[in-house]
């Protein structure tokens, strides 16, 4: 018969590997607080969000391309994940601690947001909507 702390070890030793690659692959792409600004040299339009259980605020996140951004996202009641799989973004969101995520703009288009961080009973109908808009579109707007 195998002792209860053998048997905890060897529980631990098969689940250490997933949990390893979890992290590696939640915590992709964003960036240290304050460092990314100072460390680019150039000025960042800031976009606050914040995940709730089950929606993303703002929603739709609207943006232009070619403008530098950084989303600055705020999980306010418990985990979430943010993941933009068409821009490679996929971050855990720890409870109440801001994430900065550079946000590339150099694609216009439609993009789908989701959590990608199981959150409770509705999870799968969390999800958002990130729009950028045409650098074309903003030159004629601004035109009289």
């Amino acid at each position: 018969m195998m002792s209860p702390r053998i048997f905890a070890g060897l529980l631990l030793l098969a689940w250490f590997p997933i949990i390893s690659v979890r992290q590696a692959v939640t915590t992709a792409g964003a960036a240290k607080p304050g460092k990314l600004a100072a460390s680019a040299g150039a000025a960042y339009e800031e976009i606050q969000v914040t995940a709730r259980k089950y929606h993303f605020t703002p929603d739709p996140i609207r943006v232009q391309q070619g403008e530098p951004v950084l989303l600055v996202v705020t999980a306010l009641d418990h985990e979430h994940g943010f993941a933009i799989k068409a821009l490679g973004i996929n971050v855990l969101l720890p409870k109440r601690r801001p994430v900065q995520i550079p946000l590339p703009t150099n694609r216009p288009g439609v993009y789908a947001i989701h959590c990608s961080h199981f959150c409770g009973l509705f999870h799968f109908w969390m999800k958002g909507k990130l729009i950028i808009t045409p650098a074309t579109q903003r030159a004629a707007s601004t035109q009289p």
